[in-house]
C-alpha cells in the first residue's frame, strides 16, 4: 500500500505545463509485512539536497525561457514537480490529472515529463506516461533498457546510455591489469543491466569476476551486511560497484565502515563517483584512490544566486521547502520542539553546508537544464507562428503531448 500523493510540492500556472519527477527524498521506510494486518503506507523521509537542487534547477530554466523574448515568446511555461522517490507511477499519474482519485479528463495538462533521476524510476513513469504519448526526458537514467524504441518510443535523455559506460569500465580495468575482480550492484534496472553488460564485456577482455552482488536500498540490515562480508573475504582486490546513489552506495558504505572494509580499488559507476559528499573522512578509508569515469561538467550563469534565494518565508505553503530549510539548519517552525531551536527564515543558505547550492560540479543539473531547453525548442517549433496574422497556427491551448515528442525526435535520442 502506498500513501496517497500530496498535491504537487512545487508549481506554478502558465500557457503550457512540463511537469517533473525527481527523488525529493532519499530514504524510503518500510515496515515488515504480518500478513495479519494490512501493510503501513510506504513513507519518504531525509530530503535529497541534490535532487532538490535539480528540480530547482529545472524552474530556473524555465523562468529563463519565460524571461527570453526570443523563445516562446508571449507564452508562459508552468511546472509541476512531484516526489518520485516511493512511487513514480502514482507521481505520474498526478502530474497527468491531478490528484489521485479524480475524475480523468481525458487530456494531460502536461505536456513532457523532466525525469526521472533512476531508470527503474523512469520505466515506471514511461508505463503510464507512455499509454498517452506524453514525452519524457531524464537526464539521469542510463540503463541501455531505455534504448529500445519499440518499448519505449516517448523517451528521451540528455545523458549517454550504459552501453558505453559499463564497456569503458571494462576497458579500465584491463588496462590497469585487473584481471581478478569482484562486483556489486544495485538490485534494480540500472545496475543489473549496466552489470551484466560490465561482466560481459570484462570477459572479452579477460578479466575474471570472483563474486556478483546485488543490493537494495529496502533490503534488512543484515542482506547488506552479508554483501559486504563477501566483499570483505573475497580475493578479489578491485571492486567494481554499479550502483545508485543516492541509495545502494549509502547503505553500502555505511555498512563497509562498520566492518573496517578498507584496502581495495573501488571502480564506480558515473552515479556516485562524482558525488562531493562521499569524499569526506568519513568514507576516505574505504574510498581512497577511487575511479570511474564522469561526465563533462558545465556552468550554469545564475543559477548560483538564483538557489541562494529560495526561503521558506517566501512560500509559507510550501511543506517540501519548510522540511528542507529545518535539516539543512536543525530548527524547526514549530514552536517548542525539544532540543531544537526554532527556524526564522533569516537563516543563510550561504553559510550552510549542502550540496543544494553546490554549483561546482554542475554535471547531472546540467543535463536537467537542457532537458528543458529541448522542450521549450520543441514547443517553439510546434507554436512558432502563434499570433502571426494570416497562417494556420496552433494555440497552445491546443498542442498534443505527441507533437512535442515529433518535434523532440529531431534533437534527441
Amino acid at each position: 500500500m502506498i500513501r496517497p500523493l500530496e498535491q504537487p510540492l512545487l508549481y506554478k500556472a502558465g500557457d503550457v505545463l512540463v511537469g517533473g519527477a525527481f527523488s525529493l527524498h532519499s530514504q524510503i521506510s518500510r515496515t515488515p509485512t504480518t500478513f495479519t494486518n494490512a501493510p503501513d503506507a510506504l513513507s519518504c523521509t531525509r530530503i535529497n539536497s541534490r535532487e532538490l537542487r535539480f528540480a530547482h534547477t529545472m524552474i530556473f530554466a524555465i523562468e529563463e525561457i519565460n524571461n527570453n523574448n526570443d523563445l516562446l515568446p508571449n507564452i508562459s511555461i508552468g511546472y509541476k514537480v512531484l516526489d518520485s522517490c516511493c512511487a513514480a507511477q502514482q507521481a505520474v499519474m498526478v502530474l497527468m490529472n491531478g490528484q489521485v482519485g479524480e475524475t480523468c479528463s481525458g487530456h494531460s495538462p502536461i505536456h513532457a515529463i523532466i525525469g526521472a533521476s533512476e531508470s527503474s524510476s523512469t520505466i515506471e513513469v514511461l508505463q503510464t506516461a507512455g499509454v498517452f504519448n506524453i514525452p519524457v526526458i531524464s537526464h539521469f537514467a542510463t540503463c541501455a533498457c531505455l534504448s529500445n524504441r519499440n518499448d519505449f518510443p516517448t523517451f528521451f535523455r540528455t545523458i549517454p546510455s550504459d552501453y558505453y559506460q559499463s564497456r569503458a569500465l571494462a576497458k579500465l580495468v584491463k588496462h590497469f591489469g585487473w584481471t581478478w575482480v569482484g562486483a556489486v550492484r544495485s538490485d534494480n534496472d540500472y545496475g543489473n543491466n549496466g552489470m551484466a553488460t560490465f561482466v560481459a564485456a570484462a570477459a572479452q577482455e579477460g578479466v575474471c569476476v570472483e563474486y556478483s552482488e546485488a543490493i537494495s536500498r529496502t533490503d534488512p540490515q543484515d542482506k547488506v551486511a552479508s554483501v559486504v562480508k563477501t566483499i570483505r573475504q573475497g580475493t578479489a582486490k578491485v571492486l567494481v560497484a554499479f550502483l545508485s546513489q543516492p541509495g545502494e552506495i549509502d547503505i553500502l558504505l555505511e555498512e563497509a565502515v562498520k566492518q573496517n572494509l578498507t584496502g581495495l580499488q573501488w571502480v564506480g559507476s558515473e552515479s556516485w563517483i562524482t558525488a562531493g559528499y562521499l569524499a569526506t573522512q568519513r568514507y576516505s578509508g574505504v574510498l581512497s584512490g577511487s575511479l570511474g569515469f564522469t561526465l563533462q561538467k558545465a556552468n550554469i550563469p545564475g543559477l548560483k544566486e538564483f538557489l541562494l534565494k529560495i526561503n521558506p518565508i517566501k512560500d509559507p505553503q510550501n511543506s517540501l521547502l519548510k522540511e528542507f530549510w529545518e535539516e539543512t539548519f536543525g530548527c524547526s517552525f514549530q514552536a517548542g520542539v525539544q532540543n531544537q531551536v526554532k527556524c526564522t527564515g533569516s537563516e543563510k543558505l550561504s553559510d550552510a553546508d549542502t550540496s543544494f547550492t553546490d554549483v561546482s560540479e554542475l554535471r547531472i543539473s546540467h543535463n536537467v537544464y537542457k532537458a528543458v531547453y529541448a522542450v521549450a525548442h520543441a514547443l517553439h517549433n510546434i507554436i512558432k507562428c502563434f499570433n502571426v496574422v494570416d497562417q494556420d497556427c496552433i494555440s497552445p491551448t491546443s498542442i498534443e503531448p505527441i507533437q512535442v515528442v515529433e518535434q523532440l525526435q529531431h534533437c534527441l535520442i
